[in-house]
């Protein structure tokens, strides 16, 4: 069967313009010391093909040559050094494409390399203008060579299919898996982004687009999230002290509702909650328990609701205030915080966790 062919049955073919979209997101390396799976990165319009990255990294050799010359009254000569290093890396597949490479003689060629551009070292490679390196699968005699004398004997390429979210302990690491078309998928919560080398959902930083808050609002980057701050008198600091005796939350509820929205205990504090999709925090400090996009803020005017009641768990508070400016006044209508009645998923901090009537 013609590659064309099974790329059409898969329901991906390249077109003109290609996208993410038009490769499969998953290839999976069979017989070889670099076996794993590869996850699409970006489409080269240098090398006019996919590049894809190992979710794995490898201990692999890489060599780095020296000139070295030395110097006499009479002449000056030179040496040549190769250098061996062994490192754990994460390697790319991708072709490497000589159109407008000055001087290039060579045929394009796959490869297995350790740079994203396919200009480090390789350990494989075969000559090809497919555009998608299926082997065996594509029906052809294509065999790799190998580099280095690695043994690429029974080497192959195919799409990963039927995959187990239990293949290994922790396929997934801080994340919850998923098995989406055949293929296992870590996904993190809103705000957070998967890592595939450390296995965590990594805090994706908002901010760093100039185009999250109207004009003279900064823009403060939260864990999960992000909160437009506005230019405000009443500063944070200058509160009032009410006292550093805070309430132990080991003796308060795991999770509340405020006004209806679910909040959990932080794990990387005990003073503190925040509410599912990491959008509000319920904090406790010195001049008391308030409610923001965060407990890093620094004016008044992202403080939502505050009470001195610092004893207290946040359900027990009986006053709450809020601003205006700098001037606290008593709260019309005061926030509703109660124990929750959701149950834990036990999906951990990161998990996509859903809860349907309460189970």
């Amino acid at each position: 069967m013609r590659l064309r062919h099974i790329l059409t049955l898969l329901g991906w073919v390249h077109t003109q313009g290609a996208k993410k979209e038009d490769y499969p997101t998953f290839l999976r390396i069979s017989g070889s010391k670099f076996a794993g799976r590869y996850h699409f990165v970006e489409y080269s319009d240098t090398n006019d093909s996919p590049i894809y990255k190992s979710e794995e990294t490898y201990k692999i050799a890489t060599f780095q040559s020296d000139s070295r010359s030395s110097s006499s009254s009479q002449s000056e000569t030179s040496s040549y050094h190769v250098e061996r290093h062994t490192e754990k890396a994460h390697l790319y597949l991708g072709k490497l494409n000589g159109k407008g490479i000055e001087g290039w003689t060579e045929p394009d060629f796959w490869s297995l390399n350790t740079q994203q551009d396919m200009f480090g070292d390789y350990f494989a490679q075969f000559e090809s203008s497919l555009r998608v390196p299926l082997y065996p699968q594509n029906g052809t005699d294509l065999v790799w060579k190998s580099v280095y004398d690695q043994d690429f004997d029974q080497f192959s390429i195919t799409i990963p299919d039927n995959e187990s979210c239990t293949e290994t302990d922790e396929a997934c690491g801080a994340a919850e898996c998923f098995i989406i078309n055949g293929n296992r998928e870590c996904l993190c919560f809103h705000g957070y982004s998967y890592d595939f080398a450390t296995k965590t959902c990594l805090d994706n930083n908002e901010c760093a687009s100039q185009e999250m808050c109207p004009n003279g609002e900064t823009c403060i980057n939260t864990d999960g999230s992000f909160f437009c701050q506005k230019p405000c008198d009443g500063l944070v600091e200058e509160l009032d002290f009410v006292s550093e005796l805070f309430v132990n939350l080991d003796v308060c509820d795991g999770q509340l509702e405020v006004n209806g929205v679910v909040f959990v205990k932080d794990t990387h504090s005990s003073n503190s909650y925040h509410s599912i999709d990491k959008s509000s925090s319920l904090c406790q400090k010195h001049f008391g328990w308030f409610i923001a996009p965060s407990c890093d803020i620094t004016t008044t005017c992202q403080i939502e609701f505050i009470s001195n009641q610092v004893g207290s768990c946040p359900d027990e508070i009986t006053t709450w205030e809020t601003f205006s400016g700098s001037f606290q006044y008593p709260a019309n209508p005061q926030p509703i915080i109660t124990s929750s009645k959701a149950k834990d998923c036990g999906c951990g901090e990161y998990g996509t966790c859903n809860l349907v009537k309460n189970t």
